[in-house]
């Protein structure tokens, strides 16, 4: 689950909540006089009472503008712009309705009609705390379906709202929070907005991709079918060393030959890359031949060139490099690319990649029919960024005669699956 305990910077300062004084505060000493027991009753209930009812912190919300909803108005980009505002767009709607003049003008006056709509983040409570944070692919929200909506009901907000524009909000039902609007615009600088999504795409997304999440309905925008926060996070063996990074498994000192695989790891929200190594490395324990190497890259998107300095201190080492093979998972898409246009692999498996422009190879240099590709449409729902990319992935895969098969698997099950050909 994505949590807020990354957030530092900027978002860190806009966070709501209050910071309780670490001092202790110092017992007053007061004359006590003698009441009556019926006297202090109603005075404490009076006292309770008061106090409920008086909020204690702004009932308001800050929150972050995500994208504007399709198919609701937009505000003018400024006062200087020729375009007419949602308000006007709105009434200029009614005639079609059929309505009276009367009802129309009793319409418009209160604005019941369509409203431009955005999706928000609402800001935490604090920065310990749980929450859905965006993952920002690509400057644009992957998961912005699992947002909440909100709309402009105030006729003095005539600008269009930027991605990344800081507002205040209320709740037509505070309660339940329900039906959110926006109070007040407090930044809607296009800079402003830069600077927020460039944040979020360091905390929700470190590297730039999409992570692999759970099924359990967990509110962030990944593949489903991972597991997050298990006891792989802290693998460790006395077979396991790191080189540039890289994790290698499993080693042995005076090993003199080995055939080399070169796994990418997908991504992981809240986990830091040795976490995301550690999820292929449990795998892998006791199940990899002998005179076999594994290396698990860096990071999902490390360049195929960077892995060669690996290799080549592994030669320094005394070992010979026999065959080579490579596979990736998810956002290894993107290191994988990398590495088929780099060099030619007897055996390449890739399991429910993360599809998008930086994924497909410019050339492909190992055969086709040495390549397999096994994924699950499921898995991603309906994350923009997948659904307009995998048939272009597929297709040039096909197009270089690569076996592609689709399944029903969770995203995790598909890994496991192709890299147990790999072993």
């Amino acid at each position: 689950m994505s949590s807020s305990v990354n957030i530092t910077g900027l978002l860190a300062q806009l966070i709501n909540g209050t910071t309780e004084s670490s001092k202790s505060t110092t017992p007053s000493v007061r004359k006590l006089n003698s009441v009556s027991f019926s006297t202090a009753y109603y005075k404490s209930k009076s006292k309770s009472e008061n106090n409920r009812t008086t909020p204690s912190i702004n009932a308001t919300k800050k929150a972050i503008v995500l994208g504007h909803v399709e198919k609701t108005p937009l505000a003018r980009v400024g006062q200087a712009s020729s375009e007419t505002s949602w308000w006007d767009s709105m009434i200029d709607q009614l005639p079609r309705f059929g309505l009276s003049e009367e009802a129309e003008n009793a319409i418009a006056s209160t604005g019941v009609t369509n409203y431009p709509k955005y999706f928000v983040w609402i800001l935490p409570d604090k920065i310990s705390s749980d929450s859905i944070l965006p993952v920002v692919i690509d400057n644009q929200i992957a998961n912005l379906s699992l947002f909440p909506v909100c709309s402009i009901k105030n006729e003095a907000v005539t600008e269009r709202l930027v991605d990344g524009a800081l507002i205040r909000i209320d709740f037509e039902n505070r309660l339940l929070k329900n039906d959110p609007y926006i109070v007040s615009v407090m930044n809607n600088k296009a800079e402003f907005g830069r600077v927020i999504f460039n944040e979020l795409e360091g905390i929700a997304s470190p590297e730039g991709e999409f992570a692999p999440c759970n099924e359990q309905g967990v509110a962030v925008a990944h593949a489903s079918g991972d597991t997050i926060g298990t006891a792989a996070d802290d693998f460790q063996s006395e077979e396991l060393i790191y080189i540039n990074g890289d994790a290698i498994y499993p080693y042995t000192e005076g090993m003199t030959n080995a055939d080399l695989v070169v796994f990418y790891h997908g991504i992981e929200t809240g986990k830091t890359n040795k976490q995301e190594q550690n999820t292929i490395l449990a795998e892998l324990e006791s199940k990899v031949s002998q005179g076999k190497l594994f290396i698990i890259p860096e990071g999902h998107d490390k360049p195929y060139s960077s892995i060669e300095g690996t290799i080549s201190e592994l030669e320094n080492r005394g070992i010979t490099i026999g065959d080579r093979k490579l596979g990736f998972w998810s956002g290894g898409a993107v290191g994988g690319k990398t590495a088929l246009e780099s060099d030619t692999f007897s055996q390449v498996e890739i399991a429910d990649p993360s599809p998008q422009s930086s994924t497909i190879p410019s050339s492909i240099r190992t055969p086709g029919d040495k390549i397999d590709m096994t994924y699950n449409r499921s898995n991603w729902g309906t994350q923009s960024y997948y659904t307009n990319n995998i048939d272009s992935y597929v297709a040039f895969l096909t197009e270089h005669e690569v076996d592609i098969n689709e399944t029903d698997d969770n995203h995790k099950t598909i890994m496991i699956r192709m890299l147990g050909k790999l072993l």
